[in-house]
C-alpha cells in the first residue's frame, strides 16, 4: 500500500462509494417530521399559481388568435397593434406565473426540509435520479452500438476475417458504453444541485450530500465499466 498510495486511496473510495450507493439504508423520517411536512405542504398550496396558469393559457390563446389575423406579407395596423397587446399581456401573465411558482417552490423546499435530505425522502429520490440517468446512458450506448456495428458490417473489407471484425465490434461497443456511462454520471451530478436545493439543507449538509451522492454514482459506473472491460478481456 505505501508504494501505491493513490491506487489504495482510489480503491478505498470506490468501495466506500459502492457501499454508500447500494448498501446503506437511509433512516425513515420521524412521525413529528412527517406531521410538520404535511402541515407545510398544505401551506404550499397556491390558488394564486393555479389562477396565474389559467390566465397565462388564456393569454396564449389570445396571442394565437391575434397572429391568425396577421397576413403573410402585410397586415392592417389594427391587427399588428392587437397582436402586440396580446404579446405584452402574455409576457405579464408569464411573469406573474413565475413569481407564484418560485414562491411555491420555496414553500415546498421548506416542507421537504422537515423530512431531511439524509432520510429516505432525500436518499431514495437521489437514487431514483441516478438510476434514471444510468438507464438513459445504457439506452444511448445500446442504440449507438447497434448503429456502429451496422456500419462496421457495411464498411468491412472483403479480406477481413471474423476475428478482426469481432475485435473491432467489441472495441466499438466498449467505447459506446464508456461514453454512455460517462454521460450518465455527468447528468446525475448536474441534476444533484437542484435536488439538494429542493430540501433547503444547510450549506454543510448540502456539500456532504453532494459529495456522498456523486461518489456513489461514480463508483457504481466504475464498477459497471470494470465488469464490461473484464468480460471483454
Amino acid at each position: 500500500p505505501h508504494h501505491t498510495p493513490r491506487l489504495t486511496v482510489s480503491i478505498l473510495f470506490w468501495v466506500l462509494g459502492l457501499y454508500l450507493a447500494l448498501g446503506v439504508k437511509a433512516p425513515e423520517p420521524s412521525r413529528e417530521a412527517v406531521a410538520k411536512y404535511q402541515e407545510r405542504l398544505a401551506e404550499a398550496e397556491s390558488p394564486e399559481l393555479v389562477l396565474a396558469r389559467r390566465w397565462r393559457r388564456e393569454a396564449e390563446i389570445e396571442v394565437a388568435a391575434a397572429r391568425a389575423e396577421l397576413g403573410w406579407f402585410w397586415s392592417p395596423p389594427e391587427a399588428k397593434a392587437k397582436a402586440n397587446r396580446a404579446k405584452k399581456l402574455l409576457r405579464e401573465r408569464e411573469k406573474e406565473e413565475r413569481v407564484h411558482a418560485v414562491e411555491r417552490e420555496r414553500k415546498l423546499a421548506l416542507a421537504r426540509k422537515e423530512l431531511g435530505i439524509f432520510t429516505t425522502a432525500g436518499v431514495e429520490e437521489a437514487r431514483d435520479v441516478f438510476w434514471e440517468s444510468y438507464e438513459r446512458g445504457k439506452v444511448f450506448a445500446r442504440e449507438r452500438s447497434l448503429w456502429t456495428t451496422f456500419f462496421l458490417i457495411l464498411n468491412g473489407r472483403s479480406d477481413e476475417n471474423m476475428a478482426e471484425f469481432l475485435v473491432k465490434a467489441v472495441m466499438q461497443v466498449l467505447s459506446n458504453y464508456t461514453i454512455g456511462m460517462l454521460m450518465a454520471v455527468v447528468t446525475f451530478i448536474f441534476r444533484l444541485p437542484g435536488l439538494i436545493r429542493s430540501f433547503a439543507p444547510s450549506p454543510l449538509e448540502a456539500l456532504t450530500f453532494f459529495f456522498v451522492a456523486a461518489l456513489g454514482g461514480v463508483s457504481v459506473v466504475a464498477a459497471y465499466l470494470g465488469m464490461l472491460y473484464s468480460a471483454a478481456a
